[in-house]
């Protein structure tokens, strides 16, 4: 069988491809299948890619804990410099954001994928995985930060009556 100069480049130029590219060729459409799978509540998982062909696909989640107006103030979230017992409480729980903020009324966080999870799809539902048991206690740890709060005295704790 004989191969014209046109089929060799094309089949070089795939052999590339495969190798500067090693993650399956999943788009991020079965990325985003797998996402509305787990029909995450409280947990924002975002996905992207640098190319929509090519190259390796990107993810992290977000969480959000909002106080809001709910709770009476005596002094800001901020200014209570709670970053460790907020960690401790996470840590408890089995959650390891990369990043944690603290400002206004919120609680927000990025958790990124461990090196494992980067491989392809089967990363992915591992990380996905992960953030499913997150979102299950989600309400938990909400509860545990709002009574951190409270024995700090950001809020003013509630008076049985």
């Amino acid at each position: 069988m004989k191969i014209t100069r046109s089929q060799l480049k094309q089949i070089i130029k795939e052999e590339i491809k495969k190798a500067i590219y090693p993650q399956p060729p999943e788009g991020l459409e079965e990325y985003e299948r797998v996402k509305e799978e787990y029909n995450l509540q409280n947990v924002d998982v975002e996905i992207g890619a640098d190319s929509l062909d090519d190259g390796p696909v990107y993810f992290q989640a977000s969480i959000w804990f909002e106080f809001g107006d709910s709770n009476p103030r005596e002094k800001g979230l901020e200014e209570a410099r709670l970053e460790f017992p907020i960690r401790d409480i996470l840590e408890n729980n089995r959650i390891y954001p990369e990043r944690l903020d603290i400002y206004g009324d919120d609680v927000s966080m990025v958790i990124g994928p461990s090196s494992a999870q980067h491989q392809g799809i089967e990363g992915f539902h591992d990380f996905m995985r992960e953030m499913y048991e997150i979102d299950k206690i989600y309400d938990e740890v909400k509860r545990e930060l709002t009574e951190l709060l409270e024995r700090e005295g950001v809020f003013q704790q509630e008076m049985g009556l």
